[in-house]
């Protein structure tokens, strides 16, 4: 079986306190995942209820149920040519524009509902926030879509 880079690597006795990737969730003797500890590892800010109020006073709309339930509690850029979320609305208060990029790889041999739950934060954010969305789609999942049409 091939090893996945992450998976494996362990502190101490081979086994680390909480392992968070994309093939494995796991915390050390079956207890819980320190959320706050991710967090710091990823180098995130956690989304707070300030920050919900924020985008509700900003949108005029109802918060995601996904920001209001906590499922999304952390934010970064992805990139130092990204801005995070508290940037984004600095941008949106004093009227500058923006659009939102998001993209779509095949990580398994098929589509699930973990693949669209992005997509439906995204949504809302594209029509709270009244601005354009460009979606990348890889070459493999492009295929897959266009083949219908031919």
């Amino acid at each position: 079986m091939e090893k996945r880079e992450g998976e494996g690597e362990g502190e101490g006795e081979g086994e680390e306190e909480q392992v968070v990737n994309p093939w494995t969730v796991s915390a050390k003797g079956g207890g819980k995942i320190d959320y706050d500890k991710l967090i710091d590892q990823f180098g995130c800010q956690r989304i707070d209820q300030s920050l919900v109020d924020r985008i509700h006073r900003l949108t005029s709309r109802t918060p995601h149920v996904f920001l209001r339930r906590g499922v999304f509690f952390a934010h970064r850029p992805l990139s130092r040519c990204l801005l995070d979320l508290n940037e984004i609305l600095d941008a949106h208060e004093r009227g500058e524009k923006f659009y939102l990029y998001t993209g779509r790889g095949p990580s398994s041999e098929a589509l699930h509902l973990g693949h669209l739950i992005p997509f439906m934060f995204t949504k809302y954010l594209q029509e709270a926030f009244k601005v354009p969305l460009v979606i990348q789609l890889a070459r493999g999942l492009q295929g897959f879509l266009f083949s219908f049409i031919y």
